[in-house]
């Protein structure tokens, strides 16, 4: 299974975000299971990128779900600057 391949990788290296776009083939198994082995692994953010509904869906250990859909700022410990982009550009 590619997901235990990868958080294998992650279990041994920090890492900060994680984004996913879904499909409707993955999209159950993305928004479940590998919602809980990416915060049971410590990534910081798991994105969800959903383009049906045309939204991102952050998902941090220990806090509520944040749907957003208009401006998209990730800002992680010792960047100078966050990234900052409209979430109605990714979907063009």
């Amino acid at each position: 299974m590619r997901v235990a391949s990868a958080l294998a990788t992650l279990m041994g290296a920090a890492c900060c975000s994680i984004v996913e776009v879904l499909s409707p083939t993955t999209k159950r198994r993305d928004r479940n299971q590998k919602r809980g082995l990416y915060t049971d692994a410590g990534v910081g953010e798991y994105w969800l990128v959903d383009p049906e509904r045309r939204v991102f869906v952050v998902i941090r250990r220990a806090q509520a779900d944040m749907v957003v859909t208009d401006e998209m700022t990730w800002h992680p410990a010792g960047a100078l600057e966050p990234l900052a982009f409209a979430v109605a550009r990714v979907f063009g």
